[in-house]
């Protein structure tokens, strides 16, 4: 996630700036609008079933080669 691009990321003690960032979503619909398509073509293209098996595999394959096999 990239703050304020496709979502927002906080410390756990930032409350208020998270208290902010809420506000200002509800309040900024070209804002809402923005952060959830960019986060939805981060989902398409960083998650797609193609690249999940694919790093599924390459992680059971670094898997074997560190113990061994």
């Amino acid at each position: 996630m990239r703050h304020s691009e496709d979502g927002f990321l906080y410390e756990p003690q930032e409350v208020d700036s998270m208290a902010e960032s809420v506000l200002a979503l509800m309040e900024d619909a070209d804002m809402r609008a923005r952060l959830g398509a960019n986060a939805r073509q981060k989902v398409l293209t960083e998650f797609s079933l193609q690249k999940l098996g694919d790093r599924t595999v390459a992680r059971y394959g670094e898997i074997l080669e560190n113990s061994g096999r």
